[in-house]
């Protein structure tokens, strides 16, 4: 996984039952997170490189934008899985239908870059890219994610701890500054 927000540790425990081996790339990710959650935080290129699938969930942030070029994708193994359910702009569209071009990977797409796909976009007739409509937050997700918010007032309004706080790690991962050192 790129990226290790809500979604991503929600994911995980959806794959727990599975026994998935998961590695996680997150620069701002507190250390105490992979302890407690049971995956492998490592870097991006061994994320991509050692993988079969690869579902990309990082927030397009100043450090995001185009994280993933030529260089990136190229370490994808043969027959590895790409998701991108994030942003479309973490990813380059040109390096990633050039990879796609090669036959030999698997992509589905929740998002692109640009935003709607262009009508004459490649990357609409390869047949190994699956695309869906990057709506999922106004279904059932979108009910989940209001719940969060308003469990979230009623903790602070009821003076108990938050579990989403504003925190200087927050502030610099969404600035795309570095972490910042000694807090986990």
């Amino acid at each position: 996984m790129i990226g290790c927000g809500h979604i991503g540790r929600r994911l995980i425990t959806y794959l727990r039952p599975f026994g998935c081996d998961i590695r996680v790339h997150d620069p701002y990710l507190p250390k105490v997170v992979p302890d407690i959650m049971g995956f492998l935080l490592t870097s991006l290129e061994y994320v991509l490189a050692e993988s079969d699938v690869v579902v990309c969930l990082a927030p397009l942030t100043p450090a995001t934008r185009r994280l993933l070029g030529a260089r990136e994708l190229a370490l994808l193994r043969p027959g590895a899985v790409f998701v991108n359910v994030s942003r479309g702009a973490i990813v380059d569209p040109d390096a990633l239908i050039a990879r796609l071009r090669r036959g030999d990977i698997v992509a589905g797409l929740d998002v692109f870059d640009p935003e709607p796909i262009p009508a004459d976009s490649p990357i609409k007739d390869l047949p190994n890219v699956f695309l869906s409509p990057h709506i999922a937050w106004a279904g059932q997700g979108g009910e989940t994610f209001l719940t969060l918010m308003v469990d979230e007032l009623e903790r602070h309004f009821h003076g108990h701890e938050t579990l989403y706080d504003l925190t200087p790690r927050t502030r610099a991962n969404r600035a795309g500054a570095p972490p910042p050192a000694g807090d986990g």
